[in-house]
């Protein structure tokens, strides 16, 4: 099959669905393609209502289920303004009252395959354990024949969903829809229908963050590569490429004398990437020592592991053994200002928030597959997961340390731990001892170094001696 109608196989049986709906006399008149004209004031009509006008509509198929969390798309319409309008049944609706944030579809057409992109969802009429939103930031097409390919929809993580990670954390679960609905102008009306799509599913997905840095160990440059590892729902013998999207900000981490503190350097934008397996990075950290780092975008996990065998740590590849593929999605720089006076130390880098995989194109039995992800959206601890040149360690102690003698020193704040008092003074005393051991080489050392300065000064000193030797007046004895 070549790849050209793999990529359209689908489209091809929605238009085979659509003609027999046709032929059949099942296809039916929408109840909702004119719920306002261009030039009326919109308003917006009530979820039942709307779904009630098709006289099939049976409410009884949608029991209440309380502890039933999903959301799941039964009905989408367009109105003549353009608007695109979602229909949701959310079983959990009287015990739990969630609301769906986004949706994730493409806007196929015949021959091509659409992109996949996250729209924000307004809800607009809920009763019972129906909800009606309306698609924000999107206009529907003016052809005569349109489709929409659902992929999931979304909402907020609860802690009915189980245990949040602490490393990576959840911040909206995504629920399957897999439908691809196909809009038709018929008729003067609006007929829609839909078949089952294929969709990927993404399984044990876990980001990190690995730190590259020149061999000065002086803090000169650092580089922070962004990667989020994960394995599928499908056998994937070959990962073409992939699309990602997140949030980014930059983060200062500060001390000032009085505490450690994190504020925002700017505000977050939004990113959508494509990555290709053909794609490479190089980058060159440099200072006084440049290095060179070069990785793939897009890698096995098992050569991920192989490539970066010095620098991971041990728990990230406890991390990463699970998984089947790495996406190495970002790059950006980290700067250390102040490192030396850690009473006026900062560092500057960019956070990532709300990482999500939106597609993926693959290769399995050698059939090509382009499908939307059902991908939850997750934050990781945009902490340093590598074992090689990192300042991590030292980092962590001194950031606690300063914590620790910030509390102490600021009114208000919260008293430290009695464990930290204890450990501080024991710290203290174990320099006194230190300096008390050391005192009498550090009297020698400093012996040596007067004795050294006084050498050089006789040495500097001596040329004018001689100098005033030669031309000093001779006495003359009188008698």
């Amino acid at each position: 099959m070549k790849e050209k109608a793999k990529r359209i196989y689908y489209i091809f049986a929605a238009l085979f669905a659509l003609l027999i709906a046709i032929f059949s006399g099942l296809f039916r008149q929408s109840a909702f393609s004119h719920i306002a004209s261009a030039e009326e004031t919109i308003q917006y009509t009530d979820v039942l209502e709307d779904l009630q006008k098709d006289k099939s509509f049976d409410t009884s198929k949608y029991p209440a289920v309380a502890d039933d969390y999903s959301l799941q798309v039964i009905q989408i319409a367009e109105s003549v303004n353009g608007e695109l309008f979602v229909y949701v049944y959310q079983p959990s609706h009287a015990t739990k009252d969630l609301v769906a944030t986004e949706i994730r579809f493409s806007t196929p057409t015949v021959g091509e395959v659409g992109d996949v992109k996250d729209y924000t969802l307004t809800l607009l009429s809920s009763q019972g354990v129906f909800d009606k939103y309306k698609v924000e930031n999107f206009t529907v097409k003016e052809d005569a024949v349109r489709y929409y390919d659902i992929t999931a929809i979304f909402r907020a993580w609860i802690t009915e969903d189980g245990e949040n990670g602490t490393d990576n954390t959840i911040d909206y679960v995504s629920c399957e829809v897999g439908q691809l609905w196909t809009a038709v102008n018929f008729n003067d009306t609006v007929s829609y229908s839909y078949t089952i799509s294929e969709v990927i599913i993404v399984e044990n997905k876990w980001a990190g963050t690995l730190r590259y840095k020149d061999n000065s160990n002086l803090f000169e440059q650092v580089i922070d590569s962004h990667f989020v590892a994960f394995s599928t729902d499908r056998d994937i013998d070959k990962l073409l490429a992939a699309k990602v999207s997140y949030y980014a900000q930059g983060e200062i981490y500060y001390c000032n004398g009085n505490g450690l503190y994190y504020e925002s350097d700017g505000d977050p934008y939004f990113r959508e990437v494509e990555l290709s397996y053909t794609d490479k990075v190089v980058s060159e950290v440099g200072g006084i020592f440049n290095n060179t780092y070069e990785w793939k975008r897009i890698q096995s996990t098992e050569a991920f592991i192989a490539g970066e065998s010095e620098r991971l740590s041990s728990s990230t590849i406890t991390n990463l053994e699970d998984k089947e593929w790495v996406l190495r999605y970002f790059e950006s720089d980290h700067e250390y200002k102040g490192a030396v006076n850690l009473l006026n130390y900062e560092e500057h880098y960019t956070v990532v928030r709300e990482l999500t995989i939106l597609r993926l194109d693959f290769e399995t039995n050698g059939q090509f597959y382009s499908l939307g992800v059902v991908d939850n959206k997750i934050t990781p601890d945009n902490k340093d997961d590598s074992n090689g040149p990192t300042t991590e360690g030292l980092d962590n102690a001194v950031k606690d340390f300063l914590e620790s003698l910030g509390k102490l020193g600021k009114l208000g704040s919260d008293p430290p731990d009695w464990w930290e008092i204890l450990v501080m003074i024991i710290g203290i005393v174990v320099v006194c001892i230190v300096l008390s051991a050391l005192k009498p080489i550090l009297s020698i050392i400093g012996d040596l170094l007067v004795g050294l300065f006084n050498a050089i000064l006789w040495v500097l000193k001596l040329p004018f001696t001689l100098l005033g030797l030669l031309f000093k007046p001779k006495n003359k004895n009188k008698r």
